[in-house]
């Protein structure tokens, strides 16, 4: 993280314990997602559906829509917020 420049971006999952003091560690722009509130993509309404396949809602500025991964797990849906 220090090595990460003004221009820069960190990408932090706010849903990991010690994010917060990485966050603090840098002087690139940091972008929160996860689903934890006060995060610049937020995760809601998550569920699995057949085959266990997440589906989620991504909450931004810019507004709200549905997602659902063709990948298996609920744990994709973090990877997926990251990439949003």
């Amino acid at each position: 993280m220090e090595a990460l420049t003004p221009n820069g971006y960190a990408l932090l999952n706010a849903d990991g314990p010690y994010v917060m003091g990485v966050a603090e560690r840098t002087k690139a722009r940091t972008v929160l997602y996860g689903r934890s509130p006060g995060t610049s993509v937020r995760a809601k309404e998550v569920c699995l559906g057949e085959q266990g396949r997440p589906a989620f809602a991504p909450v931004t500025s810019s507004g709200q829509a549905r997602v659902a991964l063709d990948l298996v797990g609920e744990h994709q849906v973090a990877s997926a917020g990251a990439v949003h």
